[in-house]
Parts: structure tokens; C-alpha cells; sequence
């Protein structure tokens, strides 16, 4: 994923959606180019359609994603997927995703929520 990394990110989505298999990393590459490219909108479809092909997020992903939300001003998105993480068992107990919990709900005016985490 070369292309992401040195930012061609039309080049590397090509590449991407060229892939007849796609790891976790390749997803991490592909969503967090966008979210420093401030594409969020981009970058949260991109994670609905992971999540829809059964690929799950881990805790680096969480740790954007939740950027990306934030951004977007998608607080039930944002409330959706911190479910998920706490299924999957990623929630507070990372660090980067403890933050970018805290982050997005201070983000949204949720103060009471962002100091429980």
C-alpha cells in the first residue's frame, strides 16, 4: 500500500478495491489515510463496508474511527461502535481507544460520559 503512504490516496483506493483479499492492516491504511486527509466521510464508509464484509475493527481502527465520527458529527455512530469495542473487548483497556472515547464525547458536549470512562 504504497500509494497510501506516500499520498496518492486515489492510486492506493484503486489498489484497495482491487484486492481480492484484504487484512485488517490494509483496512487500518486505507480509513486512517482518509482521516488525515480530513475525508471522515470517506473514511466511515470505508468502515461500514469492513464491518458489512465481516472484518472487525481492532483497537487501532477504534482509535480513528471515533476521530472520524467526531468530526462528522455522528454521535450515534460514534455511541454504536463504542458498543462494538466493548464487545469486542477493546473498549478503555487501550489506551488509544480510552481517548478517543474521551475525545469524542467531550467533542459532543457529553462531559459526565467522557469523565466516566
Amino acid at each position: 500500500m504504497i500509494y497510501i503512504k506516500c499520498g496518492s490516496i486515489v492510486e492506493g483506493r484503486k489498489l484497495f478495491d482491487e484486492m481480492p483479499e484484504r487484512h485488517i492492516v490494509t483496512w487500518n491504511s486505507m480509513i486512517g489515510r482518509y482521516i488525515s486527509q480530513k475525508k471522515s466521510k470517506e473514511a466511515t464508509g470505508l468502515y461500514k463496508m469492513m464491518i458489512f464484509v465481516g472484518v472487525f475493527p481492532d483497537e487501532y481502527m477504534f482509535s480513528s474511527i471515533f476521530k472520524a465520527f467526531s468530526e462528522l458529527g455522528s454521535l450515534c455512530d460514534g455511541h454504536r461502535d463504542h458498543g462494538l469495542s466493548v464487545v469486542l473487548g477493546v473498549e478503555v483497556s487501550n489506551v488509544f481507544v480510552g481517548s478517543a472515547l474521551v475525545d469524542k464525547y467531550s467533542k459532543f458536549g457529553k462531559t459526565r460520559d467522557a469523565c466516566r470512562l
